[in-house]
């Protein structure tokens, strides 16, 4: 189960604030956030700390997915602790179709991930991934893929990325 999920669907709205939390033994995310249909909302996820999720490659400390035409007016990850997970730290992914989004990903602590630290996929609009502290992350750090419009990737220290074999 998730620490904490958020889903919305047809035309629901929300504004998604989760902050201050600790989530520790989770199966298959820390946070997850899912915008589905014609949903729409704006996402803040600050201040969280999250250890030991633990499952199976898409366990991921924090992910943001968008899908069909849902639409937000920004994702904002920022100033948490991920630690032990079998995916990635964050995860944020534009599945919807023609959606804009900007997202910003800023000092977040991950440390010890079975996949990428952070990762970023098929962001339509600004994508800002700055001031993380990266540790012993499986593959990429930070790994941006299939992202239009433009992106600022600044001031992360990543260490110990391992190889896969």
């Amino acid at each position: 189960m998730n620490g904490i999920q958020v889903s919305t669907f047809d035309s629901a709205e929300v504004s998604a604030n989760i902050t201050g939390n600790t989530i520790s033994n989770t199966s298959l995310a820390g946070i997850g956030v899912e915008l589905n249909q014609n949903s729409q909302g704006n996402i803040n996820i600050a201040n969280n700390n999250i250890s030991n999720v633990q499952r199976d490659e898409f366990s991921d400390g924090i992910y943001v997915d968008l899908f069909d035409f849902a639409t937000t007016t920004g994702i904002s990850i920022s100033d948490n602790t991920i630690k032990n997970t079998t995916g990635r730290g964050v995860s944020v992914g534009n599945f919807a179709d023609n959606t804009e989004t900007n997202v910003v990903i800023s000092k977040n602590n991950i440390d010890t991930t079975d996949a990428e630290g952070v990762g970023v996929q098929l962001v339509n609009g600004t994508t800002t991934v700055i001031d993380n502290l990266i540790n012993n992350a499986f593959g990429e750090g930070i790994f941006l893929e299939g992202l239009t419009g433009s992106e600022n990737v600044s001031g992360n220290t990543v260490t110990n990325t391992r190889i896969p074999e």
